[in-house]
């Protein structure tokens, strides 16, 4: 082998070599892992062998004789390729290692390197005046374009010869890629033409070898250059993060990297956060220095713009970058955006910034967002987050915290000097703040550290690094800081124009600011010098207070109202209160007595509660909080709802994705705020330590303590919260049982978590229950309620501590001398496998829990008692051998289903027993950790065989063993044995087609858990088709078929008979195969054949007339006409038929309707004789029947085609005496009486109102006969005697209601058909019926009535809730017509009586149906002038209006119409709190309305005003909010 040359090689073409195989041309060599692959065009080795050794020579001209190990060579006419496999040492003896790459596009420049024969110089030819065709672009040959002038004179013919096989190479960012191979040339066209990488992968790949790796490059100088300009600037950004201690000690922090590790490999969002200083730069920068990632790191402030083309300025670039983060520049490694001090997108243009971050996500999947953020921005940043559908979850929230003592103490071994500063807590403390260290190894030593205070320390440290080295300018730079820190926090943290002072100049050159100094834009260089600068200017102030150089009231103006400044007033407050600061007290106690802006006492408030010596200094000032009734303190308390509160983001996403929050429901982040932090152990404990002072406001603090089972602190955070809120609320629990002079009952949310948190406190919670068994007195029934119906587990501690105890306590309350009771529950408690506490008895002690059930239904079933709707029966079943005797029928029997509504209390035993079976067995089934063994489960069916004697439990064992047979197995033999259960559980089958009855009224866990236990699959199965199953199935056939055997031997009856066949597997035939199983096909045995026919024929007839009646229903509705023959077909069936399923009336009227003119003298008479026999007697009895209002309908009909027949006219006047109550169901016969009798036979129709009215033998008076009719009286038509009937006894209506006499007043339904019609005749034509409007109806609203008491409303407002449903696309300028009389007639009267109608206020059934009403569309002119003059007496409306029904009209613009003091009143209203509080974050939640309300300083006001309304009412959300906009 010759010397290596490898030495003397140019690296950029020393893989290109000439090589002679038979023919002479050119070749690539190139390396796969440990492998050589030499590539040429198969024409050059058309006459190699491969067995001799070819010539290869490099560009230096040394020849190599290398035999291949391997060759592949592909038909020179189909592909031209050839590969040659070269022994290492030999090819790592002639040439270095290529790239090989694959791309996109055409157009980029190229070069061909190769040996052609005709080079002048006989060597290596660099052809690179050539591009890439557009040619390449599809498909996998690679077209070379040569450029047409050269300025070597070589012509294109002269080079063929020899470049077969060249390299077709390309430069992507200063790195050399191979790209392809030449084959041949076109001179005509002066191509080049090659094969790409691609298919001589092919090739490879055909041979079995490993395939060249291909790289895909970028080859588009556009995306280069901006490339670039991304990572300049991300070394910019990184370059000022430090991450060493004094420039050479790296921290480990490997828990932390690991973490941030680990969350950028399964998710695409990490939030880095942490205090100031902490480190939550440095670590994100040493982790994105990995080389598996490619990271662009930059600054909040440079997403902070309006626009998206400024954010890319900012960046020096003007391709989008999801854009650029699809190009292939970026290689294989992860994609990851760095955003640097992420709360810097807080400041103005959030909305822009966030919108970025999502197009960003959206449009690269494959791309991870790592932002580092300061803790106390960290909350509204991720809600702000949210709003866009970005989610991060506490998972990938890494909060990163102090130093640990190892990690300190490896400091301490380099830098000894600072080892004095450990000896004490405080300074060691500060000390593992990285910050600090790095600070404290850098500078001078400090003079008794040890005697100093944390905040002292601190500002030694700082002062020290701001001061600098040159005396003369310390002043100078200490006041330039603390001016550019302010300025920067009143711009949200953005460069300030700075004076480049010399004083300046040096901060700048010592890195305190930076900034872009060429031009004069600065800010502090790290958070904490900027926090610094704030503490500084707070503290001259306090100093000043001190000195008694400004009042108080001085320094709360002097002091910024930015976030940044009020966060460093709160952080200068905990401060001296945790150092015991001497002048504090009468500091925050004059402070408190100011009248000072929310947010500086929220500061004030929040300072106090996260203080370590918090509770203390509470104490301190407790008669302060005590005054005015306990004012501060109330306040206090609300603070600390609002303040102390966080999005549970895990529980958010995980209801999201898996589909639980329920279809149409609108859950915010406010819905999921839970109580956090360290203020809610802090006010505990000073409520604690101080109970007896605030004993008498001890009742209004229980909302607030309640609220504590939800504080999110682990054991060692608040090792005595649950004890202290646990004896404050028992102090107040024992006092009210205790104090006669107390009416109520301890409150049952207060008992509910006393119970929960008993480990507390055993012995009284045990002292309670045995009082609720021993006294008589309401005030212990909320005890015995919730440890009887408690939904939840909170009962499971006490009823596995004193389960004795818990059956006294069932035996008192829930049986009677007549068994169990049945009246325990409210009338609409809905029965549920949730509704008692017994399901906890099932699980803490299971033997003990069935043996009760089964001593207290079989003492049910022995009390002879009347609520049993059957004769209860003696059943026999056989049990390992021996008869036992049941008592029961098919009602007990399926009482577990909860339809007999006969006792909710053993309803809901059965159901929760059941639902217990089940659960556990599935547990069982899925080999739960706590599940019950096997042997335990099967257990049950042993102890109910052998106690229980009331079928009713029998039946729960029937639903088990049907869900789940195979795990039962034989234990249910009893049950299959015995044929009465078989055709109960037959008739228990057919009830479960009903449609389950769910009260609204009950919780929706209990809706949820019935809903979901009627869908269980098995509840479509009966013992008959278990039985069945069983029969062919493997282990169990044999017994089940002897079973089925017998049952068919000693059957009796018919019933019996079939039900025996219908499990003999013996009569059906498998007809085909699913994958559920086989398809069985059976038939009835001989024996019942008969039988069977004659129920077939009954059966058919019997369905033919329900199909029928439904058919003809159908009909009578719809558009479509019916044919004669498909009538006469009803007709038949029913015209000599009669029963509960007759539908006579509505044949005939369908006859009446669409078939008259076809139908002959018998049938019309038929018709005639069957609506006025069905109508007349709905008129004389009033009761209804199921076609009652089809019957009713055809009677219009038939009289509008026999207009004279005198029986009809008296049967329409019984009609419509009879209608009351069920008007709603006459609709069809009001609508045709308008549509026909007033339109064919106008007399007949005003006769017939007029005779009804004036009727003297009628029991009712003229208003209440008009009620029965004036539905039937057209209001959309011009007409005289209409009007002048609405006038007359709308008039005595409107009289009736207004009269003060106490006597004289309508609560009936009557009132609501003469509303309904004075809404309709007003909508029809306002402008015309003004008079009526102003005269008749708001002339009412003047007086008061008794209206007000009875119905709680004023026919002004009861008219309107029916106008408002009337409303339509079509009368919708009516209905604005008519609001405007209403307007003026307002104005002109000061009635405020029709004030919440002009509101549109009205009363909905379901309010979600009117949110965003259509109605109010387009309508802000007229909404806007009510707006305008809005008394006091309007704000109660003013939720419902704005924030409900006209939300998406008039919302936000219309804050900007409403006075400041309307806005704060209704704001402020605990009523219409929840309305504001989901319209403020609606509008915050929306990036379109929360930029313009952030833009619009009326707006922002109007909004703010708002905002702090809903905080005085402890609004978690709204203080988040706030924080955005101030």
């Amino acid at each position: 082998m010759p010397t290596s040359l490898l030495s003397n090689m140019n690296k950029d073409y020393d893989f290109t070599v000439k090589l002679k195989a038979g023919d002479t041309g050119s070749a690539v060599l190139v390396k796969q892992n440990e492998c050589y692959y030499l590539l040429t065009a198969a024409h050059v080795c058309d006459e190699y062998t491969g067995k001799e050794a070819v010539v290869i020579t490099d560009i230096d001209g040394n020849e190599n004789e290398v035999i291949p190990t391997e060759m592949t060579i592909s038909p020179k006419e189909e592909f031209d390729i050839c590969v040659m496999k070269l022994p290492q040492d030999a090819a790592m003896a002639i040439a270095a290692n290529v790239k090989c790459a694959t791309f996109d596009g055409s157009g980029y420049p190229c070069e061909i390197d190769g040996f052609p024969s005709n080079a002048i110089d006989k060597k290596l030819r660099i052809e690179n005046e050539c591009h890439i065709s557009q040619e390449s672009e599809v498909g996998n040959e690679l077209y070379v374009k040569l450029d047409e002038e050269r300025k070597d004179g070589i012509e294109m013919q002269y080079m063929e010869s020899g470049f077969s096989g060249s390299g077709v190479f390309v430069d992507s960012n200063g790195e050399k890629y191979l790209v392809g191979i030449i084959h041949r040339v076109e001179e005509e066209r002066n191509l080049f033409i090659g094969w790409k990488l691609q298919k001589i992968n092919e090739v490879i790949k055909g041979k079995g070898w490993a395939e060249i790796p291909l790289i895909p490059i970028e080859l588009r100088q556009h995306i280069i250059r901006q490339y670039n300009k991304l990572i300049a600037n991300t070394e910019f950004v990184l370059k000022h993060i430090k991450n060493k201690i004094v420039g050479k000690i790296q921290m480990p922090r490997q828990e932390y990297k690991d973490k941030i590790n680990s969350s950028l490999e399964t998710g695409n969002i990490v939030i880095i956060t942490g205090e100031a200083g902490i480190g939550k730069s440095a670590l994100a920068k040493e982790v994105l220095a990995n080389t598996k990632y490619r990271s662009v790191a930059v600054l909040g402030d440079d997403l902070d713009e309006l626009k998206e083309s400024d954010i890319l300025a900012n960046l020096a670039i003007t391709s989008r970058l999801p854009e650029l983060f699809k190009s292939n520049i970026w290689g294989d490694s992860g994609k990851v955006l760095l955003v640097e001090s992420a709360e810097r997108m807080l400041n103005g243009n959030t909305d822009t910034a966030v919108l970025f971050i999502e197009d960003l996500l959206n449009e690269n999947p494959d791309v991870k967002i790592v932002f580092t953020i300061r803790k106390n921005s960290l909350d509204l940043f991720r809600v702000c987050l949210a709003c866009n559908g970005i989610n991060v979850i506490d998972d990938y929230v890494i909060d990163i915290g102090l130093l640990g003592d190892d990690e300190l103490n490896e400091v301490v071994k380099a830098i000894p000097q600072i080892q004095p500063y450990c000896s004490t807590d405080k300074i060691r403390h500060i000390l593992r703040n990285p910050f600090y260290l790095n600070m404290v190894c850098s500078y001078a030593t400090i003079a008794n550290a040890g005697t100093l205070t944390e905040s002292e320390f601190k500002d030694i440290i700082c002062r020290k690094i701001v001061s600098g080295t040159k005396p003369e300018l310390s002043n100078q730079r200490i006041e330039a800081l603390i001016d550019v820190a302010r300025r920067t926090s009143n711009i949200g943290m953005n460069l300030v124009k700075c004076e480049m002072t010399d004083a300046v100049k040096s901060l700048v050159d010592d890195d305190i600011l930076t900034g872009q100094p060429e031009q004069g834009l600065l800010r502090p260089g790290h958070d904490i010098l900027t926090d610094w600068g704030l503490y500084c200017y707070i503290d001259y102030n306090y100093r000043e207070v001190e000195s008694g150089m400004i009042s108080l009231a001085q320094f709360y103006w002097n002091i910024d109202s930015n976030i940044a400044s009020r966060n460093v007033f709160r952080q200068y407050i905990e401060t001296h209160i945790s150092e015991e600061y001497q002048n504090l007290d009468a500091f925050i106690r004059e402070s408190l007595s100011l009248c000072l802006d929310d947010v500086l006492y929220d500061a004030l408030f929040y300072a106090i509660l996260i203080s370590d010596k918090g509770a203390s200094f509470l104490a301190s000032i407790k008669n302060l909080l005590r005054k005015d009734n306990n004012l501060l303190l109330g306040r206090l308390s609300v603070a600390l709802s609002y303040m102390f509160r966080k999005v549970d983001w895990s529980t958010k996403e995980f209801l999201t994705k898996h589909g639980m929050i329920e279809e149409g429901s609108m859950l915010r982040n406010s819905d999921y705020m839970l109580p956090s932090g360290k203020g809610w152990y802090t006010f505990i404990t000073f409520l604690y330590e101080n109970r007896d002072a605030f004993n008498a406001y001890r009742g209004n603090l229980i909302p607030l303590l309640l609220q504590c089972e939800l504080v999110g602190f682990s054991e060692k955070d608040a090792t005595n919260l649950k004890r202290y809120v646990f004896s404050i609320l028992a102090d107040d629990v024992n006092q009210t049982l205790a104090d006669d002079r107390i009416p109520e009952k301890p409150d049952k949310n207060v008992i509910r978590l006393l119970f929960k948190w008993m480990n507390e406190n055993p012995e009284q919670i045990k002292m309670w229950a045995e009082k609720a068994l021993e006294v008589d007195s309401y005030k212990y029934d909320v005890i015995k309620e919730f440890l009887l119906l408690s939904e939840g587990i909170e009962t499971m501690g006490f009823i596995n501590t004193y389960p004795d105890i818990y059956k006294a306590l069932i035996r008192q309350e829930w049986l009677d001398d007549e068994g169990i009771v049945h009246d325990y529950y409210p009338i609409i408690h809905q029965s549920s496998g949730l509704t008692t506490s017994y399901k906890c008895f099932f699980y803490s002690h299971p033997v003990d829990a069935i043996g009760f059930l089964c001593e207290i239904l079989n003492y049910d079933i022995e009390k002879p008692k009347r609520r049993y709707a059957q004769k209860l029966e003696k059943i026999k079943v056989v049990v390992d051998g021996n008869e036992r005797t049941l008592l029961g029928n098919d009602y007990l029997w399926r009482e577990y289903r909860g339809r007999n509504y006969q006792s909710h209390v053993r309803e809901s035993l059965l159901m929760t027993f059941e639902k217990w079976m089940m659960d556990s067995i599935k547990n069982n089934n899925d080999g739960a950790k706590y599940a019950l063994s096997t042997e335990s489960l099967l257990a049950v069916f042993d102890i109910v065989y052998r106690k229980c004697y009331n079928v009713s439990t029998w039946g729960v064992l029937a639903s088990v063993a049907t869900r789940f047979p195979i795990f039962v197995g034989m234990k249910a033999m009893p049950i299959y044995s015995c044929r009465d259960f078989i055709l109960w559980d037959k008739t228990r089958l057919n009830t479960e087609l009903m449609q389950p009855m769910i009260s609204p009224l009950a919780s929706k866990n209990v809706q949820k858990e019935v809903a979901d236990s009627y869908q269980l699959p098995h509840r479509k199965q009966d013992l008959e088709g278990i039985i069945l199953r069983m029969s062919i199935t493997e282990g169990f056939a044999d017994e089940f078929r002897k079973l089925v055997k017998h049952l068919k031997e000693t059957a009796t009856t018919y019933l019996e008979k079939v039900s025996a066949g219908r499990m003999d597997i013996t009569q059906y035939e498998i007809i085909g195969k699913t994958d559920k199983g086989v398809v069985l096909q059976g038939s009835p045995s001989e024996d019942i054949k008969e039988e069977a026919a004659q129920n077939e024929v009954f059966s058919n007839q019997f369905n033919k007339i329900l199909s029928t009646g439904n058919l003809s229903r159908t009909r009578y509705d719809g558009d479509s006409e019916q044919v004669i023959d498909e009538w006469y077909e009803a007709y038949c069936l029913h015209k000599d038929q009669g029963g509960v399923f007759e539908a006579k009336g509505l044949v005939a009227a369908l006859g009446v309707k669409k078939h008259w003119e076809n139908l002959n003298k018998e049938e019309r008479a038929w018709c005639y004789e069957a609506i006025v026999q069905e109508t007349s007697r709905f008129a004389e009895s009033g009761m209804f029947q199921p076609y009652t209002e089809y019957s009713s309908d055809g009677l219009v009909y038939l009289l509008d085609r026999l207009p004279n027949d005198e029986k009809l006219l008296q049967t329409v006047w019984g009609v419509i005496d009879a209608i009351d109550d069920n008007y709603f169901l006459f609709t069809r016969f009001e609508n045709s009486f308008k549509s026909l009798i007033w339109l064919n036979h106008k007399e007949l129709a005003e006769r017939i109102i007029l005779q009804y009215i004036l009727n003297t033998e009628s029991k009712r008076d003229d208003v209440e006969k008009f009620a029965q009719v004036c539905k039937l009286i057209p209001t959309d038509t011009e007409d005289k005697d209409i009007d002048e009937m609405a006038f007359t006894y709308c008039e005595q209506y409107m009289d009736a209601l207004t009269d003060n006499k106490s006597n004289r007043y309508a609560v009936g339904m009557s009132d609501t058909r003469i509303e309904e019609f004075c809404a309709a005749y007003m909508i029809a034509m306002p402008q015309k019926r003004r008079k009526f409007i102003e005269e008749i109806w708001l002339a009412s609203s003047l007086q008061r009535t008794k209206y007000h008491y009875y119905r709680r409303e004023s026919p002004i407002s009861s008219v309107f809730n029916h106008y408002c449903y009337m409303v339509t696309a079509v009368n919708k300028t009516n209905f604005w017509q008519l609001w405007e009389i209403m307007f003026e007639w307002y104005k002109k009267n000061n009635a405020t009586e029709i004030l919440p109608s002009l509101m549109l206020s009205f009363n909905v059934m379901k309010p979600n149906l009117f949110e965003n009403w259509e109605v109010v569309n387009g309508a802000n002119e007229h909404i806007y002038k009510l707006l305008q003059i809005l008394p006091q007496e309007g704000t109660s409306y003013l939720p419902w209006l704005v924030c409900k029904i006209g939300f998406k009209w008039l919302m936000p613009d219309c804050l900007k119409h409403i006075d400041k003091a309307i806005l704060r009143q209704s704001s402020r209203d605990r009523h219409s709190m929840l309305q504001w509080q989901n319209a403020m974050e609606d509008l915050y939640d929306n990036p379109k309305t929360r930029d313009t309300i952030r833009r619009d300083d009326a707006l922002r006001a109007a909004y703010v005003e708002i905002l702090n309304g809903l905080i005085s009412n402890g609004s978690a959300i709204a203080y988040l909010i706030r924080d955005y906009y101030i």
